[in-house]
């Protein structure tokens, strides 16, 4: 049983909420593996078999797993005996939903500064009501190879505040240390 609690699932109401096998990644670090083969996604993804609430902020996600399995502690039905890298709970959100936005405070990314960075302090007046063409975001340059694309058109203010999808992976570990 999954339960969350809180704001999330509220502001995120169509979250794919799922359990991924773990993975030994490199440096022997427990992954998730996000290129699935068609077999491996069957096989490695678990879907809650059922969900429930308690309204205003709970809700609940029963999965066919024990609390063993899911730590590690014990081999998952269908894995050899020697898999013990237990399970992630998985919140993503819905891939083909588009959201558009900007970040609260300037943050450069590790692939370099891109239009997915462009946050509220990016523009010179400290709590704007809106965006406006001018000004341009401060101390910001795009280096993503494409053209400046602020206030040019339309279709190029909707790709310069599109937000990518996001995804958070908790090893059940993690959620369930204190559980003997």
């Amino acid at each position: 049983m999954l339960v969350v609690r809180g704001d999330l699932l509220k502001r995120y109401p169509n979250s794919v909420i799922f359990a991924q096998k773990a993975i030994v990644g490199s440096g022997g670090v427990q992954e998730i593996d996000l290129d699935l083969t068609t077999s491996e996604f069957s096989q490695e993804l678990l879907f809650p078999l059922y969900k429930a609430d308690i309204l205003p902020d709970i809700k609940f996600f029963g999965f066919d797993l024990t609390a063993r399995q899911v730590r590690g502690d014990d081999p998952s039905p269908g894995f050899p005996a020697t898999d013990k890298e237990g399970w992630f709970f998985v919140i993503q959100e819905v891939p083909g939903e588009p959201r558009f936005g900007m970040d609260i405070d300037f943050n450069a990314g590790s692939d370099g500064v891109t239009w997915d960075d462009l946050a509220w302090t990016n523009f010179p007046s400290p709590n704007p009501d809106f965006i406006r063409v001018t000004p341009h975001p401060t101390g910001f340059t795009a280096t993503d190879n494409t053209p400046d694309r602020w206030a040019t058109n339309s279709a190029n203010m909707a790709y310069v505040l599109f937000q990518k999808p996001s995804m958070v992976a908790v090893h059940a570990s993690e959620m369930l240390k204190d559980l003997a």
